[in-house]
């Protein structure tokens, strides 16, 4: 489930679970609250990503993209069944 923008629900959306991405600058960045600094880092690619963050970057990257590549489900779109 994510909300994103100005959508006014939460909508089913279905992302990888693993994720590669490339690019030709990629900046690592480290925040520490304790310290009140950013460290930033750069790196090399691909990166090969699992879990949540994969979602994260699919999620992201759709934004930069500006196209939505999945279809998502609105919650009054599923069945609701009661259990006693």
């Amino acid at each position: 489930m994510e909300k994103c923008g100005t959508n006014k629900e939460r909508e089913l959306v279905e992302r990888p679970f693993k994720f590669i991405i490339d690019a030709e600058d990629i900046v690592k960045a480290v925040l520490n609250p304790s310290n009140m600094e950013i460290s930033l880092k750069k790196i090399e690619g691909p990166l090969k990503l699992q879990g949540t963050a994969a979602y994260g970057v699919s999620h992201e990257m759709d934004h930069l993209l500006g196209s939505h590549f999945f279809e998502a489900k609105a919650l009054w779109e599923f069945k609701y069944r009661f259990e006693q």
